[in-house]
């Protein structure tokens, strides 16, 4: 299975977490010993192994989840401090007047997208 960390894919992510939740519970709710007429079934076994497969996937899926959310919170950071350091910018000359009106023309631009970014990290998390 393909685990997707790119933004706006956290649902299915976390579709995937309940799943293999889910399923383990499933599993746990299950008669461990079956009948089928003159065999009788041991399923502990068979159970375990399965519950423990659920387990190493949310495990796995929450290391994915939580590395692209450190990097996805980490290019934000990365793109607000040169944003931040734009606007400390003095405004001497009509160039660098210019400079920071584009700056803060960019940072209006762009405030959806910074704020639906920092909600995918949260939410990874």
């Amino acid at each position: 299975a393909v685990v997707s960390t790119q933004s706006g894919h956290y649902g299915r992510d976390d579709e995937k977490l309940q799943s293999y939740c889910a399923l383990k519970e499933q599993v746990g709710n299950q008669p461990m010993v079956k009948e089928v007429d003159f065999i009788r079934l041991h399923l502990g076994p068979l159970a375990e192994s399965v519950q423990e497969n659920a387990n190493a996937w949310v495990t796995s899926l929450g290391k994915l989840l939580n590395i692209s959310a450190r990097d996805n919170m980490e290019s934000l950071k990365l793109n607000i401090e040169t944003l931040e350091n734009d606007l400390q910018r003095s405004p001497d000359t009509l160039e660098d007047l210019k400079f920071v009106l584009k700056t803060i023309s960019n940072i209006q631009d762009i405030t959806l997208d910074v704020e639906t970014r920092a909600r995918d990290i949260r939410e990874r998390y």
